[in-house]
């Protein structure tokens, strides 16, 4: 295969770009939301990757088949929901794949999540060349996989090309944060858009299956997140050339650019639970322009506080749990703080005569329903983990 020029790779990284911002916008935030935590590996064809193609964690590339295939940004988005669904149909896991034949597995995949794709309204210029057999509509990858493996034609069903772009995962911890992760997509989709449009069909019948409450904890942390902010962005154009069409929201005042959290970590809480936590932290992060997050880790004392930008930085984060509680120190802290407002995340077992913040402070607590905030917001919520 012909070495790219660095003009055609600026070329290919530029559709590639265009479709992450395009992802962004509100009515596809679903999909964007999982986007922006996979990383991105650009040579996908070390990797033996000869399209594009995703595992638990990582969307693969191979830049050579985006430079000859992929000419459009649209067609581009349409490649990021096909790979997002593959995650979010739980096509990776290996114990759902069992001892199936992948090849087949994955192409019936194909057609489950482009037959879904198209009847949810999204388009791809080359769709006479992906696998859609209509006599699927309505079937799951099983059924599909069921009919396929009797023969398992050269041609897959369609006579057209199809490739392998799913790389299975056997981590149980994995598969659950993906899980999490599709949940916290829908419901971020859903408090920005008010309708769960955008999303397509199987997701919707899917999530009646996962979610339970439909607006769990971490959504409404998100909406109050947004009440804190939303008076104090505007839309503004993207200074882009090459992006013209594109609006991000940027902030009147610079002071509101940060939030803090303060995050329990005495002995009720676990390394599993305050990673959990993180995670929700990063959504956050991700979707509402917040542009630094302090995070306070306390027990008696502040243990720790940790001022970050980006998820990598997140993910750096370690927990120093242990001990008993009181946030009586971290509060002095969080008021000389220059975070806009404080969000709490604790049992809410401790001393409550506290002197009352004055910023916005909510407090997120679970396993309490007793509960009684001597200041502030309160978010109650039954479990954690």
């Amino acid at each position: 295969m012909d070495k790219l020029t660095p003009e055609e790779i600026a070329a290919v990284e530029l559709i590639i770009d265009r479709a992450r911002i395009k992802l962004m916008q509100t009515e596809l935030s679903f999909f964007g939301h999982i986007l922006l935590q996979l990383k991105q590996e650009y040579n996908g064809q070390e990797h033996g990757i000869s399209t594009v193609a995703v595992s638990v964690d990582t969307i693969f590339y191979n830049l050579n088949y985006i430079h000859k295939n992929v000419k459009n940004t649209n067609d581009m988005v349409f490649i990021f929901m096909h790979e997002i669904m593959h995650l979010v149909l739980d096509h990776l896991d290996k114990k759902r794949i069992k001892d199936r034949d992948m090849l087949v597995w994955n192409y019936a995949g194909d057609h489950v999540i482009n037959l879904d794709l198209f009847a949810s309204g999204f388009t791809y210029s080359g769709h006479e060349h992906i696998l859609k057999d209509r006599a699927f509509i309505g079937k799951t990858t099983e059924e599909v996989y069921d009919i396929l493996i009797k023969d398992k034609p050269d041609d897959h069903g369609c006579g057209c090309d199809a490739w392998v772009d799913v790389i299975p995962g056997d981590d149980d911890e994995e598969i659950e944060a993906v899980k999490d992760m599709v949940i916290s997509a829908y419901n971020s989709h859903v408090l920005a858009n008010g309708t769960d449009d955008g999303i397509p069909n199987s997701v919707r019948t899917m999530m009646d299956e996962l979610k339970n409450p439909i607006l769990p904890w971490e959504s409404l942390l998100m909406k109050y997140i947004g009440e804190v902010t939303q008076n104090d962005f505007s839309w503004n154009k993207l200074n882009l050339p090459f992006l013209p069409e594109f609006y991000i929201p940027t902030l009147h005042d610079e002071s509101l650019s940060k939030i803090d959290f303060a995050i329990d970590v005495s002995g009720s809480i676990d390394a599993k639970a305050f990673n959990k936590f993180i995670n929700e932290i990063k959504n956050i992060l991700l979707l509402h322009n917040i542009t630094t997050i302090g995070i306070y880790q306390f027990s008696t004392v502040t243990i720790s506080y940790d001022v970050v930008s980006d998820l990598e930085e997140l993910d750096k984060i370690k927990f120093k749990g242990g001990g008993g509680t009181d946030i009586k120190h971290t509060l002095e802290q969080a008021a000389r703080s220059d975070g806009v407002a404080l969000f709490i995340i604790t049992d809410g077992y401790m001393n409550l005569q506290l002197t009352p913040l004055h910023k916005p402070t909510v407090w997120c607590v679970y396993n309490n329903k007793r509960f009684n905030a001597p200041f502030g917001e309160t978010i109650l919520f039954d479990k954690y983990i």
